[in-house]
């Protein structure tokens, strides 16, 4: 058995409205997706289904899937599983369901799925890379293992026989707890085999720590009345007057400098965004006084970066009033939050084609021309970073830090790629 800690259960029980990242490692063991992306090669490969062909200029995508999927059970998965899926994601889950409104319409036959859409996409398959988009069926799931056991403080995984791939190990256990230091302790006192995201001492270890960029953005969300365009000002002053740097050298090794939400960053050593004197003078030329609530999500380390951002700006001639919220919970009751973005899917386009953003859009219209353009454009040109700068000067959303996946793993297990979410490895 393998034991793996996580600091937060899965915000559902339900993997077809799951979005946070708990529920993307634990549900990821058990689901099996049509599609994955292949971290190392960079690129998406066929999983659950033995091709994707286009057709129609890409508005027609013909998935075939495997012959030996099956239910942890030993039921057949059969196309309209997959279909059932995606319907109720539309249905229940708005996040990702932003993602699939591309969809015109979905064919079965009795080993094919045919997906029709509205508009050209000839990357479609990353769309079905998600965790989520997997049967999920009257509690039956299909990947690599299946859910043993729930309880408050750990949940276990055992190995679905049914999988087509055999995984050396019979259980996995995810060993629940919110304790900043509680992973690093239980591996050193050989409690656990990996731990996941957890802060330590770094002093304290030896080189079998591991520190890789993760699609994890820390951003500040603004609620409805602080996207108004009267607080646009306020908004741009907030955004030049944070100083990502000293949040980094705050807390080191919890990631790198955000200019941008690309989910693969250049030049992240720079902060390109604050500017003390350029804050400053749009602040002066704002007529807001009144006290800014700043909300954050009960999550190491969200409570000591609020402390630091509220340090800033109060020295700024703001006051900042901090809300702490139960984990996984964020209000719009606050002007802004401090959350935490999980990408959903790799594409470096996918923020700003997020649920999030197309809100944006839907407030001003004028904003779709702009984030239309923008996704279309090659990253790393100067033309992107012309948008990228029309989008940021909006202020609409505020990019702070990229994070970084920090574990420990024991030295009999191989090499653990969190992004990638490899089970079958295990």
């Amino acid at each position: 058995m393998i034991t793996f800690s996580i600091d937060g259960n899965p915000l559902t029980k339900d993997i077809n409205q799951a979005v946070d990242y708990n529920s993307k490692v634990v549900y990821s063991a058990i689901t099996d997706t049509l599609v994955k992306y292949d971290y190392h090669n960079k690129k998406y490969v066929n999983w659950a289904c033995k091709e994707i062909k286009a057709f129609n200029n890409y508005k027609k995508h013909v998935v075939n899937l495997r012959e030996d999927l099956f239910f942890d059970n030993g039921q057949k998965v059969t196309p309209s599983d997959y279909v059932d899926a995606i319907e109720k994601i539309k249905k229940n889950n708005p996040i990702v369901g932003e993602t699939l409104k591309n969809i015109k319409r979905i064919k079965v036959t009795q080993n094919t799925i045919i997906f029709f859409l509205k508009k050209t996409d000839s990357n479609f398959n990353r769309i079905l890379s998600q965790f989520n988009i997997s049967p999920f069926k009257d509690g039956l799931t299909s990947g690599p293992y299946k859910i043993n056991s729930v309880d408050k403080s750990s949940i276990t995984l055992e190995k679905n026989h049914f999988y087509r791939i055999k995984v050396k190990n019979n259980k996995i256990k995810f060993i629940i707890d919110k304790d900043v230091y509680a992973g690093f302790h239980k591996y050193i006192n050989n409690e656990i085999d990996i731990t996941n995201n957890t802060m330590f001492p770094f002093d304290e270890i030896d080189n079998n720590v591991i520190v890789e960029p993760s699609y994890i953005f820390l951003t500040i969300n603004f609620n409805l009345k602080m996207l108004q365009p009267e607080k646009r000002l306020l908004r741009k002053a907030i955004l030049h007057l944070i100083n990502r740097e000293n949040l980094v050298k705050k807390m080191p090794n919890i990631g790198s400098i955000a200019n941008d939400f690309f989910l693969e960053n250049y030049d992240e050593d720079v902060d390109h965004n604050f500017n003390l004197d350029k804050g400053r003078k749009l602040l002066e030329k704002t007529t807001f006084k009144k006290e800014i609530s700043l909300g954050y999500s009960d999550y190491y380390p969200n409570e000591i970066i609020a402390k630091e951002i509220k340090k800033m700006l109060e020295k700024e001639g703001l006051l900042i009033k901090i809300v702490k919220w139960p984990y996984g919970i964020a209000n719009n009751s606050t002007d802004m939050n401090l959350l935490l973005n999980n990408a959903l899917y790799f594409d470096n386009n996918y923020f700003y084609e997020s649920y999030y953003f197309r809100l944006l859009i839907d407030l001003a219209k004028k904003n779709h021309v702009f984030v239309r353009i923008y996704s279309y454009m090659v990253p790393k040109s100067k033309e992107k970073d012309f948008f990228n700068k029309i989008i940021f000067g909006k202020a609409l959303k505020i990019p702070l830090l990229k994070m970084n996946s920090i574990y420990l793993k024991k030295d009999k297990l191989k090499r653990f790629h969190y992004n990638e979410l490899n089970f079958w490895d295990l």
